[in-house]
């Protein structure tokens, strides 16, 4: 087993009075609560050693600790280094027997920073609104020799953590205008899963702004069949809060998307897999666009009847029920009526 004891045991040959030195410089000791959850208030211009419930040993199985830490001074932010010592969470090949999850405050029901153990480790993670909330969980098998960090407060915040689509149910999200976030699919940093269905709308912090995803700034891998079909996995965009507004396209390894601006501020995206083949998803960049995007194209009902109010001054595409990408099918009869948005006008 690695020592973990960088900071003290190190130290046990040297004089009483370095020893007395070492501990003044890096304060107090922390460890993870083994079951239950607690809380300590990290005293700004301290830096303490954080070790998980093994303490300088192993820590042990079926453990499954919640730990807040606060910052003594407001304004600013709880920082945990892992840099400077060893970490050592039990995997499961890409994934995680053993882990812990970082969230940026003062609970569980914060934005989620990341899920870590030997197969992702994490680095120095700061917190963007001033405390950081730890769970650690470990399974009934394989035990190891846990992690030694350091904690202490930082003046600046760090960046705001990503944005993961919710693998089921819906959620939505406040984009602060002037800021970027990462926006990932929800696996996260690892792949998607089969038989997932979850819906997230961001909303601009500021009226009369519009909110923009960039695909074109990462990874994009959702499992394609049919083409620009996409009728495996795939994600929807609508341009408005929910799946009400108008759809702006369905997208997938056969139809990769751009960049995304609504045109009424807010949109609405969709993830659907199937129980086949997954893939690493997507990472995009979430932000405010001072200038809408262009209006979603009408696409003709492949059955029934609809309308539809054309917004005058505004020109929009008008596609046949196979969309823009695809043919359209056999046996399809729908109706759909457009109506001018302004008394007196006419329909082009």
């Amino acid at each position: 087993m690695i020592n973990k004891a960088r900071h003290f045991k190190k130290n046990i040959s040297l004089a009483v009075g370095l020893l007395l030195f070492s501990a003044n410089i890096f304060g107090q000791t922390i460890t993870h609560p083994s079951s239950g959850t607690s809380s300590s208030t990290i005293t700004c211009g301290t830096t303490y050693n954080y070790y998980d419930p093994g303490g300088v040993g192993n820590y042990g199985n079926n453990q499954l600790g919640t730990l807040t830490l606060n910052p003594s001074i407001g304004g600013q932010y709880v920082q945990i280094d892992f840099t400077t010592g060893p970490f050592d969470i039990e995997p499961n090949g890409g994934g995680c027997y053993d882990w812990i999850e970082i969230y940026d405050g003062p609970n569980t029901l914060s934005p989620l920073i990341g899920t870590y153990c030997n197969s992702t480790i994490p680095t120095t993670i700061t917190s963007s609104t001033g405390s950081l909330t730890i769970v650690f969980d470990s399974d009934g098998t394989t035990i190891r020799s846990g992690w030694d960090a350091d904690v202490s407060c930082s003046i600046a915040p760090g960046p705001p953590p990503p944005l993961v689509h919710p693998s089921s149910g819906s959620s939505s999200s406040t984009i602060t205008c002037g800021a970027t976030s990462t926006y990932l699919d929800p696996g996260g940093t690892g792949n998607y899963s089969n038989n997932q269905l979850g819906t997230m709308t961001f909303n601009p912090s500021i009226g009369g702004l519009y909110v923009q995803i960039d695909f074109t700034t990462g990874a994009f891998d959702v499992e394609v069949c049919g083409g620009a079909a996409c009728t495996c996995d795939w994600i929807q965009v609508y341009d408005g809060v929910n799946t009400g507004a108008p759809l702006i396209g369905r997208y997938c390894n056969g139809n990769v998307p751009g960049i995304i601006i609504s045109s009424t501020g807010s949109l609405t995206v969709v993830f659907d897999s199937d129980g086949g083949a997954v893939g690493s998803g997507w990472v995009a960049e979430v932000s405010c666009s001072p200038t809408p995007g262009p209006p979603p194209p009408f696409v003709h009902p492949s059955s029934g009847t609809s309308s539809a109010t054309i917004i005058c001054g505004t020109t929009y595409d008008y596609y046949d029920p196979g969309g823009a990408a695809g043919n359209y099918s056999n046996n399809q009869t729908g109706i759909l009526t457009f109506n001018p948005s302004a008394a007196g006008q006419m329909i082009q």
